[in-house]
């Protein structure tokens, strides 16, 4: 075997050995109830002044995810959340996934015309919001034909019990848009099955 081929066999199976072999039974959000039950009263999120435990960010995620099944949000499901910096976003990512659907983050910065195509790409039967700013809820306003959701006006005292997990391992986690080559944003998919991967794999990582 000569130097090039050698070289060729070292990127193929060492720089590229990524194999990690785990149980095809994780989601995030199941994951996450299971750790939160096992720190209820430890602090999960810190924004400005305010503390949430693990087991208030489960009940809260629990509540939005009952309101959104109540809505006909399920599997494969795409819900874009569009969320100034706060701990709704947190609430709402988990809430969605426990509903069975899929998040898809759109930046309340984004111009307009952006916005729109986003949202006609995925067809999206109702959007979370969290947004502050009157520049950007002026933007928002002008989007007919489709449901906004208040995060901040949710009540999150009502059905915090736990939510049955409806997804299969193959099912749409997340969704993000970015700008293509032709100057159009262009979605990609990730499964849940794909988002467990990265997790579980980025743990063995050592960088070597």
């Amino acid at each position: 075997m000569n130097i090039f081929q050698k070289t060729k066999k070292k990127k193929l199976l060492k720089f590229n050995s990524n194999e990690y072999n785990y149980k095809l039974d994780k989601f995030f959000h199941t994951e996450f109830s299971k750790n939160a039950k096992c720190n209820r009263n430890k602090c999960a999120i810190i924004f400005n002044d305010k503390e949430i435990s693990y087991g208030e960010l489960d009940e809260m995620s629990n509540s939005l995810a009952h309101y959104l099944r109540s809505q006909n949000i399920g599997r494969n499901s795409i819900v874009p959340i569009v969320c100034e910096r706060s701990y709704y976003y947190v609430v709402g990512i988990i809430g969605i996934m426990k509903a069975g659907g899929a998040f898809l983050p759109i930046d309340p910065e984004y111009p307009e015309e952006r916005i729109r195509y986003i949202i006609d790409e995925v067809g999206a039967k109702i959007i979370l919001k969290y947004v502050v700013n009157e520049k950007y809820n002026k933007i928002l306003d002008k989007i007919e034909n489709i449901t906004f959701y208040s995060m901040e006006q949710h009540n999150y005292k009502r059905n915090i019990n736990d939510i049955e997990n409806i997804n299969e391992i193959d099912d749409t986690c997340y969704c993000l848009f970015t700008s293509g080559t032709t100057g159009k944003p262009k979605g990609t998919l990730i499964s849940h099955n794909n988002s467990i991967y990265i997790t579980l794999y980025s743990q063995t990582f050592n960088g070597k």
